[in-house]
């Protein structure tokens, strides 16, 4: 009985993990290449994309504790092949990125 209540718990609580944020990078698969989350209906083989970071230091100006953020960007990509419908596999060519950086069409 203490097997099927274990087994319940973690089938639950594993099918209500959240799913990764869209647009952002789900998994660095080298230096080079990975996989966003960025389906084929909003982006095409060839398009350049940009990884963004949030970036946080204090400001003085508005207290002891208050920071100050801004979005910068830390890398550029191109788009090589889709994995389904909704993750799209990207070239890295220019600086770099990590897991959970978000990913927008080059401006």
């Amino acid at each position: 009985m203490r097997y099927v209540v274990a087994l319940s718990i973690a089938i639950v609580t594993g099918c209500a993990a959240p799913a990764p944020p869209k647009d952002a990078v789900v998994m660095k698969v080298s230096d080079t290449e990975a996989h966003v989350r960025f389906g084929k209906n909003r982006v095409a083989i060839g398009d350049e994309l940009v990884f963004r970071r949030k970036y946080c230091e204090p400001d003085p100006a508005r207290g002891k504790s208050a920071e100050k953020c801004s979005m910068r960007i830390v890398g550029h990509a191109r788009v090589v092949r889709f994995e389904g419908s909704e993750y799209a596999v990207v070239h890295v060519f220019q600086g770099g990125f990590d897991e959970g950086d978000l990913v927008e069409r080059a401006p």
